[in-house]
């Protein structure tokens, strides 16, 4: 938002777009796996459970580390945090993607969960 001169805030759209798209991969990434679970767990070589379990440890990560994050990052720059965890959100994520090993894939899932608090 930035102040016009009659003391009124506008809305700088660039930043909401890009808010939005952030949000949407987000809630995107936690979503996706559940429809894809026989897949992933034929070329994870593991049952569906197992890689059920991959949705679930990334859930209870965001919920773990949720206000610890917060806690810690008060007195740093908002903007140098959101940028440092969306950079390893989506590191995590796109090592998901290719990754041909159950134990990479729920290791990274965990760690994806934590920016995504």
């Amino acid at each position: 938002m930035s102040a016009q001169p009659n003391g009124r805030q506008t809305l700088n759209w660039l930043v909401f777009g890009l808010m939005s798209s952030v949000t949407f991969v987000g809630i995107l990434s936690e979503l996706v796996p559940s429809g894809v679970l026989p897949q992933m767990s034929e070329g994870l070589g593991v049952s569906d459970s197992q890689v059920g379990f991959l949705v679930g440890v990334y859930a209870l990560a965001s919920a773990i580390f949720a206000i610890p994050l917060i806690s810690a990052t008060l007195a740093i720059n908002r903007k140098a945090v959101l940028l440092t965890l969306l950079i390893g959100f989506a590191a995590s994520n796109l090592i998901v993607a290719f990754s041909s090993s159950y134990g990479s894939s729920s290791a990274c899932a965990c760690s994806a969960g934590w920016p995504r608090a």
